[in-house]
């Protein structure tokens, strides 16, 4: 499950500066949001044995306005109707996850992410209570792996090659073909993992997190046939559209696996748990043995996917990438700078825009970050955390009022306890306890 406090929080689309004043939802409305996700958890509650629907928190999260469906513990909601309304404590980091607080385990959804379609409503909704009860049903929390291969212009390749295979799985007109595209897309996936070793293990990990949960709520949504092929493979071009798939990828692969999987095993979902390497069970249940995954082998099989076109794109998207990158090292390794340690960190931001740096970290051009030493706010300009995401570098100070600190985009809120503090050789600037 993932912890609101304990943990980093991968909000997608997080940055709520960006929209407008959201719209107003009325109770009645809702509560209708309500009824809908308990039916559709009733109609699906075989593919878990387990009826997902439970403590659910709709929060907007411009004025922390709740609506719930279940009464909290400590008075703080108040009925209405059929819902529990007040408004979120301000200690609660807000986004689309599972939480803890007021004595129950919560499914937390922001308002700006509700759409006015049911189908979507129903998948966000069911894809969080999935988290709210994961542990359950076998899915402990573990770390999602470091997947910086995936900003990579080959790791990029051979993932649209694996995802195109899938949507040809997918449409095919026999189980004869649809083998085929399924065998091609793991031979794809192999050889990514050919020229990342450690990428088959750092891909399981958000895989069995993140994959999961979103095969869960896909199900929910009810899509058969044509309709079902055409839906992924509208959510797959939509993917492949966004700047970065380190964090995005498992949204996609494992849904479009598991729905191909149904077919010969209706609750295949059933066989696995957080102990599980997906890849090992895909290998295994499809029967998958490759013989040849040399780099012309590969590249005969790409051919059938386009794989020219691939290819010259994303060679044009390095050249740009490396050109970031570099701006990016100068800013925050070779120029002064100011570097935070965390201790009990909580992060809130974007994953569509990752930018890796190879050995050094990542760089978020937006986000929030919470710690004992204050409220750190990133817009636009970036901020680099680092590899294990243990501390986040952003640009020198340029003002200091009190216990506000100000650089080039971002604003830090420090709290009483800590103090700025200057290396006079470097120039860089860090925290210290006082």
């Amino acid at each position: 499950m993932r912890k609101a406090y304990s943990i980093l929080i991968l909000i997608l689309c997080f940055i709520i500066s960006s929209y407008g004043q959201t719209k107003k939802i009325s109770v009645d409305t809702i509560q209708q949001y309500f009824n809908e996700t308990k039916v559709a958890t009733n109609k699906y509650k075989k593919l878990w044995d387990f009826d997902l629907y439970g403590p659910m928190l709709i929060v907007n999260p411009f004025n922390r306005m709740v609506y719930a469906n279940y009464p909290d513990n400590l008075g703080v909601l108040k009925k209405e109707g059929g819902l529990y309304v007040g408004t979120l404590p301000k200690g609660i980091l807000l986004g689309n996850v599972a939480t803890k607080w007021g004595g129950r385990t919560w499914a937390m959804v922001l308002t700006i992410f509700i759409k006015d379609e049911k189908e979507d409503r129903i998948e966000l909704f069911t894809h969080e209570l999935f988290h709210r009860v994961q542990p359950k049903l076998g899915f402990k929390k573990v770390n999602d792996g470091n997947n910086q291969h995936l900003d990579s212009k080959d790791g990029r390749i051979y993932l649209r090659l694996e995802l195109k295979a899938l949507v040809n799985a997918l449409k095919a007109s026999s189980p004869k073909e649809t083998t085929k595209h399924v065998s091609n897309a793991l031979k794809f996936r192999k050889y990514r993992y050919q020229l990342f070793p450690n990428a088959h293990a750092s891909e399981a990990t958000i895989e069995i997190n993140e994959g999961i949960a979103s095969y869960t709520g896909k199900v929910h949504r009810g899509l058969k046939g044509q309709d079902l092929s055409n839906f992924m493979e509208f959510k797959i071009q939509e993917f492949l559209k966004q700047p970065s798939y380190v964090q995005l990828f498992a949204y996609q692969t494992i849904p479009v696996y598991g729905f191909i999987l149904s077919d010969k095993n209706r609750f295949w979902n059933k066989e696995v748990n957080s102990n599980t390497n997906l890849t090992d069970y895909l290998y295994q249940t499809f029967s998958f043995k490759s013989k040849d995954l040399s780099k012309i082998n590969i590249e005969s099989v790409g051919k059938q996917y386009d794989m020219d076109t691939i290819v010259s794109q994303e060679t044009e998207r390095e050249k740009k990438i490396q050109k970031q990158i570099a701006e990016y090292k100068q800013k925050f390794v070779e120029q002064p700078h100011f570097t935070i340690p965390f201790k009990k960190k909580r992060v809130a931001y974007d994953t569509r825009y990752i930018t890796t740096i190879k050995g050094i970290g990542f760089v978020y051009p937006t986000f929030t970050a919470r710690d004992v030493w204050g409220v750190l706010e990133v817009k636009k300009v970036g901020g680099l955390l680092n590899q294990k995401k243990t501390s986040v570098t952003i640009t020198v100070p340029t003002s200091v009022k009190g216990r506000i600190i100000k650089g080039n985009g971002w604003t830090l809120k420090l709290n009483e306890g800590y103090e700025l503090v200057k290396d006079e050789n470097s120039g860089n600037f860090t925290l210290r306890e006082n």
